[in-house]
Parts: structure tokens; C-alpha cells; sequence
């Protein structure tokens, strides 16, 4: 009687133990999805919720606070520094943008007017391949503008509101714990964002560079072939 009286006390023990962790970890996800939540839209912080329940913070509950507060000082530092590079990326991808739709329009304009001054009976043919240099630059100002194009970045901090919940120090360190979990998120999507904008821009800038040769080769061309009777001249 003894032993079963154990047995039943040991496992409402174990029970007990057990919802008790399962609080622990509910109030870990909803923390985190709460912090998430205040930048990234709902259904981004449902699927943050998931991945806590499934695979768990990088950080138990009961790491050392200072521990914590370092480490999300360095994830900030890191995320400030992503918004710097973005930014500087930005920039440079548009003002690249403005001189190259510039420099095709002008350079559309000069190759009519030449066409129409020296080649008055030119063919369709013989425009389209005049156009081939200008379109190129505008291709690659079509790249830099996407690369300087705004898109879903994320940066440091977390609205206030987020936590109201977290009023003693225990919950600090869950708060903290997922606030880390969500700087690991916004780190590997910036970095992704970064690095699609970058070979935009380094797309754009091949492109777009390759405008002045094409028309110098289209023009040697044009010179060379001129007063030649092949069909294939232009």
C-alpha cells in the first residue's frame, strides 16, 4: 500500500514537474513571439512560436542575465551594422541607377540623330542593332534600381509594448532568451536581403558598363562595313 501510495505520488510529481515545464516553454514562445510580432507581421511570429515549441531557444531560461544582456548588445551592434551596409548599398545602387537611364536616353537620342543625318534610308534592321547599346544600359539601370529598391529589413529593438508582460526579473531572462531567437532570424534575413541586392547591383554594373563598348564595336562596324557590297553590311 506503501509503495502504490509512492508510485501515485511520484507520478502527480513527475506530472506536475511536466506542466510546469510546459508553462515555462509557453511563456517563452508567446514572449517571443510577442517581441517578434512588433516588427514582423503575424503570421512570421506564428511560425517563430512553431520553431520555439518544436526546436527550442539557443538559450535556456536560466542562462546568467549578464550573459544575455551582452550578447544582445553584440546581435544589435551586428544588425546596425547590416542597416549600414544596406543603406550605403542603397545609395550607391541609385545614384549608378540615375547615370545610367540618363546616359541611355542620351545615348538613344545622339544614335537617331546621327542615323538620321548620315543613314536617311536606313532599315529597321540597321536601328535595332544601333539600339542594342542603349538598351543595355538601361538594363543595368533597371538592375541598380532594384539593388537600391526598398525592401523588408529588419532592425534592431522591439516595441515597448511587447513587454508589458514581463514584469519580474525571471521573466527577463525568457524575454531576453527570445529576443535572441528573433535577432537570429532578422541577422540570417538581412543577410539574405544583403546579399540579393548586392548582385543586382553587380549585375547592373555589368551591364550597364558594357553599353560603351557595344557602341563602339556597333560603330567600328558600321564604318568598316559601309561602302561594302556584302548583304551582310549595315
Amino acid at each position: 500500500m506503501q509503495s502504490l501510495v509512492q508510485c501515485v505520488h511520484g507520478k502527480a510529481t513527475t506530472n506536475a514537474a511536466d506542466r510546469a515545464v510546459s508553462r515555462r516553454q509557453a511563456r517563452t514562445a508567446v514572449s517571443r513571439a510577442q517581441i517578434h510580432s512588433a516588427t514582423t507581421p503575424s503570421a512570421t511570429a506564428t511560425a517563430t512560436v512553431t520553431e520555439a515549441m518544436t526546436e527550442g531557444p539557443m538559450f535556456p531560461d536560466t542562462a546568467n542575465l549578464d550573459v544575455l544582456k551582452e550578447v544582445v548588445r553584440l546581435s544589435e551592434k551586428y544588425l546596425d551594422a547590416q542597416l549600414s551596409i544596406i543603406a550605403a548599398l542603397s545609395q550607391r545602387a541609385a545614384a549608378i541607377a540615375g547615370m545610367f537611364g540618363a546616359g541611355a536616353l542620351a545615348m538613344v537620342a545622339v544614335l537617331v540623330a546621327v542615323l538620321n543625318a548620315q543613314r536617311p534610308d536606313a532599315t529597321l534592321l540597321v536601328f535595332g542593332i544601333a539600339m542594342i547599346p542603349p538598351i543595355a544600359m538601361f538594363a543595368g539601370c533597371v538592375c541598380c534600381a532594384l539593388a537600391a529598391s526598398a525592401g523588408t529589413f529588419q532592425p534592431a529593438g522591439s516595441d515597448p509594448i511587447s513587454w508589458k508582460g514581463n514584469q519580474a526579473k525571471e521573466d527577463l531572462n525568457e524575454a531576453l532568451v527570445g529576443q535572441l531567437d528573433n535577432y537570429q532570424g532578422y541577422i540570417t534575413g538581412n543577410a539574405a536581403i544583403i546579399t540579393r541586392h548586392a548582385r543586382h547591383f553587380r549585375y547592373g554594373l555589368m551591364i550597364g558598363l558594357t553599353a560603351p563598348a557595344l557602341l563602339a564595336a556597333i560603330g567600328a562596324a558600321h564604318f568598316f562595313f559601309r561602302d561594302n557590297p556584302s548583304p551582310l553590311a549595315i
